[in-house]
């Protein structure tokens, strides 16, 4: 009896100590699937990068000006020391010669120009009696030289004053035209009143051109300027012709004549 007071007395505690217990429960924590943050939308492509060094524009070359250059148009030119025909001469432009234009008269009749055979040194030529290239546009007033110096004050520039040209032999026979034949000589002589340094050379009608030489004059005189040449052995009359740079030999004896008969 005693022990069965024993067991109901405890199953009475267990029912007891039951009902105060918390209930466990299990909770079952179900992962959810996290959606990745979604990458930010890359942004256009824009027309110049910054990583892009910056084109660099070349600039446009600078224009340059054709130099406004003078030449005689058809005969030799005087160039003088002043703007008119009584001013001395410097210095003879030849057909073909050139010469730099930096100023101009105030009427604009007469170019002053760099002396072509002289660095340094400047004059004068016509405008009437030029024929022109390059830009005239920006060209400057030059400084006339006053009109209380009077020409006729203006020392006269070194010049040639004379000259003389003979050929030797003036005649040459060669039976049936049949070679050889010696060569020829040139005698010539240029007198000059100054000093001064001249270019020249001799032109034939056979040989065209022959080499240009230098002489050169201390002071005022007359110098020998002989040269040689071999004619071709052609039957007829022919001239030789002599020529110094930047000098007018109008009215000189500045040719001579030779024969070659077969």
């Amino acid at each position: 009896m005693k022990n069965r007071h024993l067991m109901i007395l405890s199953i009475a505690l267990i029912i007891i100590l039951a009902c105060n217990f918390p209930a466990v429960s299990a909770t079952v924590t179900i992962p959810t699937e996290t959606a990745s943050p979604t990458s930010p939308a890359s942004p256009p492509a824009s027309a110049t990068s910054s990583a892009v060094a910056s084109a660099v524009v070349p600039s446009a070359a600078p224009s340059t000006s054709s130099v406004p250059m003078a030449a005689p148009n058809g005969q030799p030119l005087n160039c003088r020391s002043g703007p008119g025909t009584g001013w001395a001469v410097v210095v003879v432009l030849n057909p073909g010669q050139t010469a730099e234009i930096v100023g101009k008269n105030p009427d604009g009749s007469w170019w002053y120009v760099k002396n072509p055979f002289l660095q340094g040194s400047f004059c004068w030529i016509s405008v009437a009696f030029t024929s022109t290239s390059g830009n005239l546009g920006g060209i400057p007033l030059a400084a006339v030289p006053p009109t209380l110096v009077m020409p006729s004050l203006v020392p006269a520039a070194v010049t040639v004053t004379d000259v003389s040209v003979s050929v030797s032999p003036k005649s040459i026979q060669v039976g049936g035209c049949m070679g050889p034949i010696q060569p020829s000589t040139i005698n010539g002589t240029i007198t000059v009143n100054g000093a001064i340094k001249l270019q020249y050379h001799y032109e034939t009608d056979q040989n065209g051109s022959l080499p240009t030489h230098s002489v050169n004059f201390k002071s005022a005189g007359t110098r020998d300027i002989s040269d040689n040449f071999t004619p071709p052995l052609t039957a007829g009359t022919y001239q030789v012709e002599l020529f110094i740079d930047g000098m007018n030999l109008n009215g000189m004896n500045t040719v001579a004549t030779y024969k070659i008969s077969c």
